[in-house]
């Protein structure tokens, strides 16, 4: 964390490219945070970002609550998902302490959201969705890369045959016998 903040603060007040090299991760951390220190100073951006961090934490419980609503039509599985998340100590601290691996984390229910919409009930919308929290993931840590190209190449044929797996996909209505909308899945 602190060669990010050390990244934010040199991009905040250089004309530096500082967080912008993929193999130093950090590249969706950094930008915003740079923002927030130039905006706000230092001691006001850190406290604004900080809280940026844990509001997306906070986000988290529904997005997994609605995630499993999606997937089986079921609320207490919904209330069930989400309370754990809720009691998750790791993403607790993270979450209280305002720490970058939030940012993942709520990219990562965002892409478990975004895929169980779109095979749920597929649309361009929710295809971006997908494809956005895929690329974000991918953009947050290195390590997240390769994982998220593999997910968005197995996510076609699993959407495809959504109807084999997921009992509550044949209750949705087809976008149309045109499969194009699945383009949108996959961030480019």
């Amino acid at each position: 964390a602190d060669v990010w903040i050390s990244r934010a603060i040199e991009l905040a007040y250089t004309d530096s490219t500082a967080g912008f090299n993929y193999a130093a991760e950090g590249m969706v951390f950094v930008p915003p945070m740079a923002a927030f220190i130039k905006l706000f100073g230092m001691q006001g951006g850190m406290m604004g970002w900080t809280y940026t961090l844990i509001t997306l934490s906070a986000l988290i419980a529904p997005l997994a609550a609605s995630t499993v609503y999606r997937l089986t039509r079921h609320v207490s599985g919904a209330v069930l998902a989400g309370g754990f998340v809720v009691i998750d100590p790791v993403l607790r601290w993270f979450g209280v302490n305002g720490w970058s691996d939030s940012m993942t984390m709520f990219f990562t229910a965002v892409a478990f959201w975004g895929f169980a919409s779109t095979a749920a009930r597929p649309t361009k919308l929710r295809g971006i969705t997908f494809g956005v929290g895929l690329g974000m993931l991918a953009l947050s840590h290195t390590t997240w890369l390769w994982p998220c190209v593999l997910w968005a190449v197995m996510a076609w044929p699993f959407i495809l045959a959504r109807r084999r797996w997921l009992p509550t996909a044949a209750m949705n209505a087809d976008p149309g016998p045109n499969p194009h909308w699945m383009s949108f899945g996959v961030p480019l």
